[in-house]
């Protein structure tokens, strides 16, 4: 009887059913070593090391090595697996999971080796398996990752299946993978923005891992590969393992074109992609061993496996945009048109615009998209996703002839009437936006020339909030709690005057529709406005950004995708009504704020659910925060513009019964310029129903919004702004701020977010627009006077550290700093310090005096030709934080004004 080819993965009969006794029998322990070859040793808790063997039992904080030629395979009782590479260091630090709920926790830590990870009905939980090691710790749901870890503090990690993957560095920075076959690296302390994974790396991986001929891990019974294929074991962990490697190797080495009958035809395959969805996977089975263990052929003498064919489909609709130049910044500018007769039937899709159809295979194989209009005849090539279930797919084409021309057809199942019921409890989704076909820039809503090329921007996820009170479209009151979206992103690269910076934020409703043609029930449609700014660099204008947007509508009426839940949607402009009443084109439109001139450019971008990060299913209170604001403006008048400091308060009110937000900020120029000049600022609204398609209230700690309708509410120097454009949002959504790594403040009673936008107003100089580009602010739940009457009573002293952030003008030069902040305090006295060090290369401080009747503190700042002002509050129980604004302008020398928000925690 010949060795098993890969005798690392020695799997039996008996070992397969020992998974699946009672474990509660065996409360520490949590797995069984599935497979082994030697040089594995462990170390149980109170025993000494020794050589692991295969079908011993795991426990709960055994502590796992291999040497070199070591490699073992720990099967969990969950189902999950870990594959151990030789050189590795591994432990188990927790392990709690309640098989009858699927529910619990598990937690690893590694110091060194290679490592591949395969989720069982834990990672699918709320709460992600962690990975912890030296540098970085790894978050997965629901999916299959590989993990090289060096012990020099170089860490490498590659996603291949899910919904996500989560890398925490130590600094803080957080980056999120959704795409099969990219990861990213940890070297020397900076990590990198997620990348595809190069060529072979895969390969070297699944060579570290495999087993090794001949070896029989300690097993005097070596098992045939019959008895692998027959144990049972390869469906107890995913049997996803050998698509999604397959899929991820795939995404490497792009799509191949074949020729047939002399006609250039192209591969679309749906599963092998480009994007962030997930890929469809296989799930038939072989006669193959490695198939059998989760293990890739690499047996070239195998047959090549069976093409991946996603569900038949039928009463599929979805649409088409027209054809453009990819490099074309103006997007894609035709109307979405709807498709009719689609269907899916044995991987292949066929549909009918007009009176021409549209074919291709939406598997592995060939096929060509043919016909007029949208599409025009000839062979394409398309880059494209499918979802798992098959019920969303989105394809970016490019003809054959001229590459250059692209386009898009998206669609699936209509989601069913039944899913948008009213939820009993309040329900938060997420959706990955997807590249623009044309534009091709990370950053939704925006071209690659207006900050969507910036490098290493975060980008948030589209989330939803759906209230139990109405869920998607029942009701019509205008008190009805409409979902409302939020997605928000941001870039800053560099410091100083050649700094670049975006920061974008999108909001909007999911309001019910009927009267489209076909269309015989209500079904939603997520309509809203995006709104933002960007710098190419401190001595150019800003470019000020804002487009209505919506779920394209189909057909028959409409625009989510799913069948029993929303997967997909794509978005693309609309026509909607301004502030002041006045209608935008369905196309964005990007505005330099010092001449005016405007470019427009349409898009259309797919997006795919993925699982919500935690910060999205946070508490939905009634609740009012109170603080301060901060930043620069620019007035511009007569064609000249005049920059000024602005400082003041803020206030964010919440209503979660209809899941609206009203946010005031209300500033002055602390040093006069300009007149003195006043701004007011509103977002959003509290009035039921008013909403706007602007404001994007998630929960408490995620949320932001647009101008408040009709621009209510904004003015300078007391004159009505018409119109506002106006954007806020809590830092929450974009937390990746490279000049503030650890954040604003590790802080539990504040929160902190930007602002900008432009006031159009008209006094006695004539028209005038006063633009911020991103500005800053604090906010929280104040200390109460009877606590600080305590602390001022017991003679009680402080001294708080965090961190502070502003907007700089140096002689003209407008760009974003942070600095080190920290501030001491005396309650007896209610006198004390406050000092920022290393903003923008400059240190000031201060002293600060407070009152008996409240939190407030104030006082003046000074540095090396500097002066100021400071005010702030101390928030949470006992003073247990503090926050404020500040304000400096040179004394001597080139003209330099800053201002911004600070925050500290209580040391």
């Amino acid at each position: 009887m010949p060795p098993a080819p890969r005798s690392l993965w020695l799997y039996s009969a008996a070992m397969a059913a020992a998974v699946s006794v009672s474990w509660s029998a065996a409360a520490q322990q949590v797995g069984v070593s599935s497979a082994v070859n030697p040089a594995a040793q462990s170390l149980k808790p109170g025993q000494t090391q020794k050589q692991l063997l295969v079908g011993e039992n795991i426990v709960f904080n055994e502590h796992i090595t291999t040497g070199a030629d070591g490699q073992t395979q720990i099967l969990f009782v969950d189902e999950s697996a870990m594959s151990i590479g030789p050189n590795s260091d591994m432990t188990i630090d927790e392990f709690v999971y309640d098989p009858k709920t699927g529910t619990g926790t598990e937690a690893l830590s590694a110091t060194r080796g290679v490592f591949r990870y395969v989720g069982g009905k834990l990672s699918k939980a709320t709460t992600p398996v962690t990975i912890k090691t030296p540098v970085a710790t790894i978050g997965i749901r629901g999916g299959v990752f590989l993990l090289d870890l060096d012990g020099k503090g170089n860490l490498e990690v590659i996603f291949l299946y899910g919904k996500g993957l989560t890398i925490t560095g130590l600094t803080g920075l957080v980056e999120r993978i959704t795409r099969p076959g990219f990861g990213v690296t940890i070297a020397n302390g900076t990590m990198s923005s997620p990348s595809q994974a190069p060529k072979g790396r895969l390969a070297s991986f699944i060579a570290a891992l495999d087993g090794k001929a001949g070896s029989n891990g300690g097993s005097t019974n070596v098992p045939t590969d019959a008895t692998v294929a027959n144990s049972g074991i390869s469906d107890t962990v995913s049997n996803n393992v050998v698509g999604s490697i397959q899929q991820s190797i795939q995404s490497q080495g792009g799509l191949q074109t074949q020729t047939f009958n002399n006609n250039l035809q192209t591969t679309l395959n749906l599963n092998t992609t480009e994007s962030q969805g997930q890929p469809a996977l296989n799930n038939s089975s072989t006669d193959n061993s490695s198939q059998n263990t989760g293990e890739p052929d690499n047996n070239q003498n195998n047959p090549p496996p069976p093409p991946i064919l996603p569900p038949n489909r039928t009463n599929l609709s979805g649409g088409t945009t027209g054809v453009n130049t990819a490099s074309d910044s103006s997007g894609f500018t035709g109307q979405l048109i709807p498709y009719s007769n689609a269907s899916i039937q044995d991987g292949v899709f066929t549909a009918n615009i007009g009176t021409n159809q549209i074919t291709f295979n939406v598997a592995q194989g060939t096929g060509t998209i043919a016909g007029n209009g949208p599409i025009p005849t000839g062979p394409f090539t398309a880059t494209a996703v499918i979802t798992q279930d098959g019920t969303f797919f989105y394809a970016d084409a490019a003809l054959v002839s001229d590459p250059s021309k692209v386009g898009v057809i998206y669609g699936g199942t209509p989601v069913s009437q039944s899913a948008y019921a009213n939820p009993s409890t309040p329900q938060f989704l997420a959706f990955s936006l997807q590249k623009d076909g044309v534009l091709q820039s990370p950053v939704p809503f925006i071209t690659k020339q207006l900050g969507g090329g910036l490098a290493n921007p975060d980008v948030s996820p589209m989330f939803l909030a759906v209230s139990p009170n109405t869920g998607f479209h029942t009701g019509s009151n205008p008190g009805s709690a409409y979902p409302k979206a939020l997605q928000a992103s941001l870039a800053i690269n560099g410091t100083g005057p050649g700094q670049s910076s975006m920061l974008m934020v999108a909001a909007g409703n999911a309001f019910p529709t009927t009267g489209n043609p076909g269309q015989t029930t209500a079904s939603p449609v997520l309509n809203g406005i995006a709104e933002g700014s960007y710098l190419a660099n401190g001595t150019s204008p800003s470019t000020r950004i804002n487009t209505a947007y919506l779920t394209g509508v189909d057909g028959v009426g409409n625009s989510f995708y799913g069948g029993n839940s929303i997967e997909g949607f794509a978005l693309t402009p609309n026509n909607c009504c301004n502030s002041d009443g006045s209608q935008t084109p369905g196309l964005a439109s990007a505005t330099n704020t010092q001449t005016g001139a405007t470019a427009s450019y349409g898009f259309v971008q797919p997006a795919l659910a993925t699982t919500p990060p935690a910060i999205a299913s946070g508490p939905q209170t009634q609740q009012t925060l109170t603080g301060f604001m901060g930043g620069t403006m620019t007035a511009y008048q007569n064609g000249t513009g005049t920059p000024y400091a602005v400082v003041g308060a803020t206030t964010i009110a919440t209503d979660p019964t209809n899941l609206q937000m009203l946010a005031t900020m209300a500033g002055t120029d602390p040093f006069a310029q300009n007149n003195g000049t006043t701004v007011g600022l509103s977002y959003g609204s509290l009035t039921p129903g008013g909403t706007n398609a602007r404001q994007g209230y998630i929960n408490d700690n995620l949320f932001g919004s647009l101008e408040s309708p009709g621009g209510a509410g904004s003015s300078v120097n007391g004159n009505n702004a018409a119109p506002a454009n106006l954007y806020m949002v809590n830092a929450n959504a974009v937390p990746n701020n490279p000049l503030l790594p650890n954040g604003l403040c590790q802080c539990q009673y504040l929160q902190w977010g930007y602002w900008g936008g432009e006031l159009d107003t008209n006094d006695s100089g004539g028209a005038r627009a006063d633009v911020a580009h991103i500005n800053s602010w604090v906010a929280g739940i104040p200390t109460s006077p009877t606590d600080i009457g305590n602390l001022i009573t017991m003679g009680a002293t402080a001294s708080y550290a965090g961190n502070a952030f502003g907007a700089v003008n140096s002689n003209g030069a407008n760009y974003l700093a942070s600095g080190a902040f920290t501030q001491s305090y005396n309650f007896g006295t209610q006198t004390g310090t406050v000092a920022v060090n290393n903003f923008d290369g400059r240190n000031f401080s201060g002293s600060v005096t407070g009152t008996r009747s409240g939190p407030a503190f104030a006082g003046t700042l000074s540095g090396t030709n500097l002066s100021g002002n400071t005010l702030g509050s101390f928030f949470g129980p006992n003073a247990a934080e503090t926050g404020g604004t500040f304000a400096v302008k040179s004394t001597t020398g080139l003209p330099y004004v800053a201002a911004g928000v600070f925050a500290g925690k209580k040391n």
